[in-house]
C-alpha cells in the first residue's frame, strides 16, 4: 500500500451540512431584494404620479375652451342686439377671477382693439368699438383668446 500524503479524515470534526442557505446568506438575499424594490417602487411612483400630468392638463384646456364657447353663445344670442359693450361687461374685468355661469376662469384681457397695418393696437377716444378682444385662463395658466366684432 502507497502511504497517503493527506491526513486521514477526522471522525471528531462535525460533518458539514451541504444542502441549504446559511443564515447569512438568506438576511444578504433579503436586503439585496429589499434594496432594489425601493429603487423600482420609487421608479412607479414618479412614472404614476407623472401620466397624470396630461390628463390634468387636457381636462383644464376643455374647461377653459367650454368657458370661451359659453362667452361665444352669449355674444351670438344676446350681444347682437345689446352691443359689445354688453359683453365686455358680462366677461367681467381684467385681472378678476369668476365663477358664473360662464364657468370658472380669470380674466386676462376684455378690451376694444383695432388693427393698423394688419398689428393690433389699443382704440383710441372717438374711434369705433367694434372689436373685442377677451383672453381668459384657467387655474393652470392656460390662456385662449378670442375677438368678437359689432359687425
Amino acid at each position: 500500500m502507497i502511504p497517503s500524503i493527506y491526513p486521514p479524515p477526522s471522525t471528531s470534526a462535525k460533518p458539514r451540512r451541504e444542502r441549504g442557505f446559511t443564515l447569512i446568506e438568506i438576511i444578504v438575499t433579503l436586503v439585496i431584494v429589499a434594496f432594489l424594490s425601493v429603487i423600482l417602487a420609487s421608479f412607479y411612483r414618479i412614472s404614476f404620479e407623472a401620466s397624470s400630468g396630461p390628463v390634468v392638463k387636457i381636462t383644464g384646456a376643455h374647461s377653459l375652451k367650454r368657458v370661451m364657447e359659453n362667452i361665444t353663445a352669449h355674444y351670438r344670442t344676446n350681444t347682437q342686439a345689446a352691443g359689445l359693450l354688453a359683453l365686455q361687461t358680462a366677461v367681467g374685468v381684467a385681472g378678476q377671477t369668476y365663477n358664473n355661469a360662464f364657468g370658472q376662469y380669470t380674466v386676462v384681457n376684455n378690451k376694444f382693439i383695432k388693427f393698423v397695418n394688419r398689428l393690433e393696437t389699443d382704440i383710441q377716444a372717438g374711434d369705433p368699438r367694434n372689436l373685442l378682444k377677451i383672453t381668459v385662463s384657467n387655474n393652470l395658466g392656460e390662456i385662449l383668446t378670442a375677438v368678437f366684432s359689432s359687425q
